[in-house]
């Protein structure tokens, strides 16, 4: 009976370990369908957290509004930030993108308002982390520049904001022509019972 049960479980092994060894996709196609499985399936696993806090205690909620917008958060003015989108665009492709999805391109004054979240011109300093400084505020905040809406009037040129502390300004903005490739981040701004009053916040969307 020692003797079978060894061979069966060598045997099992041996299956396994050949299908491990199989490739699991043939194509590209294949694969990238194999990756989208793969990543839904670690969103169940792994949820992303309800909540992510600023180095200067400002809270960001996570929301599902707008299921398009991915793994979004709800800043204390009523803004909901999307994820990243997967490629670079001009800024006018940036804006059709937004809108295509039911959402907006942010404005600078938002992107401006983002900055102060996070700590900028604060004596206690600026981060694009979280409080315990293991992730990004917003998913992928720190990789690279993003378009807003907003046009600078002389020359009809974009401005795109960055965050990257390791360029050594923080958190600013650039302007730039319209046909630059950057990344797209939209949002969406829900309602308020008493909604706050900004004067320096241009109509919404501003385009």
């Amino acid at each position: 009976m020692t003797r079978f049960l060894s061979v069966f479980f060598m045997s099992l092994a041996a299956a396994v370990s050949s299908a491990y060894a199989a490739p699991i996709c043939n194509s590209p196609e294949e694969c990238k369908a194999v990756i989208a499985q793969a990543n839904a399936l670690l969103l169940i696993l792994e949820p992303a957290p309800l909540q992510r806090v600023s180095i200067i205690g400002v809270v960001f909620t996570r929301n599902t509004s707008i299921p398009a917008l991915g793994e979004a958060y709800k800043d204390p003015w009523g803004t909901v930030w999307g994820s990243v989108a997967k490629s670079y665009k001009t800024r006018d492709e940036a804006v059709s993108y937004c809108r295509s999805i039911g959402a907006f391109l942010p404005t600078s004054n938002q992107y401006e308002r983002l900055t102060k979240y996070l700590g900028y011109g604060t004596v206690r300093g600026y981060s694009v982390k979280v409080a315990n400084g293991q992730t990004d505020v917003l998913p992928d905040l720190s990789k690279t520049l993003f378009w807003t809406s907003t046009i600078y009037p002389p020359d009809d040129e974009g401005i795109a904001y960055g965050f990257n502390n390791s360029w050594g300004f923080g958190a600013d903005y650039v302007i730039l022509p319209k046909s630059k490739l950057f990344a797209v981040r939209c949002v969406f701004r829900q309602e308020y019972i008493t909604p706050p009053i900004d004067p320096y916040d241009p109509p919404y969307p501003e385009i």
